[in-house]
């Protein structure tokens, strides 16, 4: 018979429901060969078990049949799909996560190829990477790279449209947009005679171009950037994000200010391996050449090594623990869900004993028993499948914001892509096969005869193991995340506790994007500061106003500079002390509220550009290096500039975030930046500008007014974003709050799962000993014996489900150490709320089946005996 022919009767079959046609086909076969074809109603039989179309058949009605026994259990059925859905829905939005992040390439070609170059500073916490110098030899001397770029991080301001407008211009090296594989989309990179020429040109992203161009014609006209004109020669595709984290609105040519000076680490390197070449062999051909260029500049104290890192790793660097640590929380709630299914189905089998024995007597084998319970476990599956769906996007949706936020801008948004998709097929094809293997297996070993005379199923040691097991691991792995989350509540809480060292209520900030060109010549402080300054002072609500080139928990460049102490040798000549450089205006301790510990604070009559250089330092640098004296009117020597006099000393102050501690600053005044005056770092302390307003009350509505006074006083000096301290504060302790609320509402989740799988496995328990608690019962126990006998059970579970969630805990307390702050990760006194919180719920879930077997009739029990 042919493959078609087969098919189409198959399907005509399916269609009629009967199998005449096949029986008259067999008859009329064996006649013409001279074979008795014998009982007629036999071989009916036979030719209805015969054949695919019989075993899809059969397959439909058992899911029909399931679909029955689901809907008229209501309470089972909805129990058992909305756990599994939450179990799935949470992996679900978990992995898309993941896959946003973690797993997504990068919009770039051969994106694995890419990698970031990173030569270690000679001075701590040092915010550039690489130094012009080494560059260039790494790019002579070594063969592991098809292309080497490099960038500068800059602010600047866009002038022009009658407004200035704050953007990201990157200064770069003539290979970047090669080594990233993408060519810009209109025009021209930038090549080698625009180096050799110093050409004023500048290539722009695509939303810079249409946001100041509106998608018109930009090749060839001219932008003047922070005071200098700028020749467009090129847009860049909409596609292309860089740096990816932080992208730049518009790309300049680098010039480098100090080329011969290898200590001066201003660049971010970015490079394209060869085929075939892996990160650490790079790495090693990399330090191999700077150990060399080290030695030969042994008077600069350069590092000797190289580190070399794909550059999708360094975006991710501080999130993926913690992203890989919630998603191993994720199947930890996804394999609690599965248990307390099963256990639910194990209940369900045991309602259902009468039923499957009475089926097993009439002749149906064991498989057929086993398939039938997996095909209500499927159809459970595939619903709590859709349920998951659904929960998955919701939960994407309600959280989008805060995830997007805190994912420290690397997606713009997480969506449930095919990959999420599936996975969600997997996972519900996995939890089918893991909640209905157990009770198919004991329905198919359950003789008839138990069933009949109403016997439990599944009493043996083993089977009633396996279910004890379930419920001890839920217990315990549903400790272990309330642990978790427990720690991360304290830390929270520890954090929000943690005296600052100012104040944050009533303070807005932003930066300014100040064009430096023009304050090239003349003092950024009497030209724009202090009138500013002024200004701002007199608008209503206004209390204090301050500049400062950091200010407390907001984004900043770290300046860190090493110094001398005058009168003091330097024990360790390979290791100055080394400071914070920081340039504040007169202001900034009163914006703050920063205790004056001695001497005084910069003041804009006394401290000026014509005078003597003067300093002010903070607790943590008074007690390193002035341990037991006073160092009020003692110079430091800061590069060429002898004799800056410490004036007075600062309160420590958390600047990086609440969790660092502070380190030793050194402030310098901004009222005595000048370009030619005695403080030094006058072109640093000129780019960057962070302006601070305390108001008396909220400072929200300040943002206009502060908008027109700076418009009115520097129409060519663009203002940021606004932010509070109090947002600031709330940013600096993200990731802490992001793994903090997705772990509490894991394990909040693995709660509800596990006190469901306790609850089923109780009411099994109930239901398989009824007959013996009704003999109790008539034999003269007392309703609360009873129930005492079943929390007894269940108080059993319990202890063994918390000691081992306890070791569990105790073990992987480690994994959550780099996220706690204040806390310890063994701190017993989470440790022993969260284990009386599970076993209070999982009491208070055992009483229900408690309680339904102190009222079970002992009549009506013997009766049916």
């Amino acid at each position: 018979m042919s493959l078609w022919r087969h098919l189409s009767r198959g399907v005509r079959k399916l269609a009629r429901g009967d199998s005449r046609e096949e029986v008259a086909h067999y008859f009329a076969e064996a006649q013409a060969r001279g074979v008795a074809a014998g009982d007629e109603e036999r071989v009916r039989d036979q030719v209805r078990a015969y054949g695919w179309e019989t075993k899809l058949g059969d397959f439909a009605a058992d899911l029909r049949y399931a679909a029955r026994q689901l809907r008229h259990n209501p309470g089972f059925s909805i129990a058992a799909i909305v756990v599994l859905a939450l179990g799935i829905g949470v992996g679900t939005a978990m992995f898309s996560v993941l896959n946003a992040v973690l797993l997504r390439p990068l919009p770039y070609p051969n994106a694995s190829q890419l990698v970031t170059l990173t030569e270690p500073s000679s001075l701590p916490e040092a915010f550039w990477t690489a130094s012009y110098p080494d560059f260039q030899d790494w790019q002579h001397q070594s063969h592991s790279f098809q292309s080497l770029g490099f960038y500068e991080w800059n602010a600047a301001t866009l002038e022009g449209n009658n407004q200035s407008l704050e953007v990201s211009s990157f200064p770069a090296g003539v290979d970047l947009f090669r080594t990233l594989g993408r060519p810009v989309a209109q025009g021209r990179g930038f090549n080698v005679n625009d180096v050799t020429s110093h050409a004023h040109v500048t290539v722009l992203s695509h939303a810079l171009w249409e946001k100041r161009f509106r998608g018109q014609a930009a090749l060839g006209k001219t932008v003047n950037l922070s005071g200098t004109d700028y020749t467009v020669i090129g847009i860049l595709p909409a596609g292309l994000k860089f740096p990816f984290d932080n992208p730049a609105d518009l790309w300049t040519l680098y010039s480098p200010l100090t080329p011969d000076k290898r200590s001066d680490q201003q660049i971010h390197v970015v490079a394209r391996l060869r085929a075939g070449v892996s990160p650490q062999a790079a790495q090693a051909e990399l330090s191999g050449i700077q150990a060399r260029i080290a030695a030969h500049y042994a008077n600069e104290h350069l590092s000797n090594s190289v580190a070399v890192e794909r550059y999708s790793d360094t975006l991710v660097g501080s999130l993926r623990p913690a992203l890989w640590a919630l998603a191993l929380a994720v199947g930890v709630v996804w394999l609690i869900a599965c248990a307390s299914v099963a256990g639910l189905m194990l209940t369900r089998l045991a309602a259902r004993r009468r039923e499957l024995a009475v089926r097993a007597a009439l002749g149906a084998d064991r498989l057929r028993l086993a398939r039938q319970l997996l095909s209500e476990s499927l159809l459970i599956g595939v619903l709590a499948g859709l349920g998951g769906w659904g929960i998955a996007a919701a939960c994407l949706a309600a959280m989008q914001t805060f995830l997007i936020e805190h994912l420290q801008g690397l997606v713009a948004k997480i969506s449930l892509s095919w990959q999420v998709l599936a996975v969600l097929f997997v996972a519900t094809l996995v939890s089918v096969i893991l909640i209905g293997l157990a009770p198919a297996l004991g329905a198919a070993r359950t003789p008839a005869a138990e069933g009949l005379q109403d016997r439990s199923l599944g009493t043996s040691r083993g089977q009633t193991r396996l279910r004890h097991a379930l419920v001890i691991g839920e217990i315990a792995l549903a400790l272990l995340l309330l642990a978790g989350a427990g720690l991360l509540l304290r830390t929270l809480y520890a954090l929000n506790r943690t005296p600052l060292g100012f104040e944050t209520t009533n303070i807005i900030t932003t930066r300014l994007s100040i064009p430096t060109a023009r304050y090239a010549q003349r003092s950024i402080y009497t030209a724009l500061e202090a009138p500013l300054l002024d200004k701002l002072r007199t608008l209503p609500g206004v209390e204090a106003a301050a500049v400062s080139s950091v200010l407390p928990l907001a984004q900043h460049v770290h300046i860190v500079g090493s110094f001398g102490i005058i009168g003091k040798p330097n024990l360790d000549p390979t290791h100055q002390p080394a400071g914070d450089m920081r340039f504040t205006s007169p202001g900034y301790a009163k914006v703050f509220g920063i205790p004056i510990l001695r001497g005084r604070f910069f003041d804009a009559g006394l401290d000026t550009s014509t005078s003597q250089p003067v300093v002010v330092i903070n607790e943590a640098m008074a007690k390193k290096y002035f341990a037991g004296e006073n160092p009020v009117g003692q110079q430091l020597e800061v590069g060429k500039h002898k004799g800056a006099t410490i004036i007075g000393e600062l309160a420590d102050v958390h600047v990086q975030g609440v969790a660092t501690p502070p380190g030793p600053v050194v402030h310098f005044s901004d009222s005595q930046l000048a370009p030619h005056g005695s403080a030094p770092f006058y072109n640093i302390g000129s780019q960057f500008v962070q302006l601070a307003i305390r108001s008396y009350g909220s400072s929200t509505p300040l943002e206009p007014a502060i908008r027109s006074v700076l418009h009115q006083i520097a129409p060519d000096v663009a203002a940021g974003t606004f932010t509070t301290e109090q947002q600031l504060m709330a940013q600096s302790i993200g990731d802490q709050t992001f793994a903090a609320l997705l772990l509490t509402l894991f394990g909040l989740a693995a709660l509800l799962i596990a006190l469901a799988g306790l609850y089923g496995l109780l009411a099994y328990a109930v239901a398989q000993r009824r007959r013996e608690m009704g003999i109790r019962l008539a034999l003269g126990a007392s309703p609360a014996q009873i129930r005492s006998l079943v929390l007894g059970n269940a108080a059993g579970l319990i202890g063994a489900g918390v000691a081992i969630g306890l070791t569990l805990a105790l073990v992987l307390a480690k994994v959550l150490a780099a996220y706690l702050y204040g806390v310890a990760p063994r701190d017993p006194l989470t440790l022993t709320a969260a284990a009386a919180l599970l076993a209070a719920c999982a009491l208070l879930a055992a009483w229900l089946p408690a309680r339904r077997a102190g009222a079970i009739a002992p009549l009506e029990t013997l009766r049916s005996e």
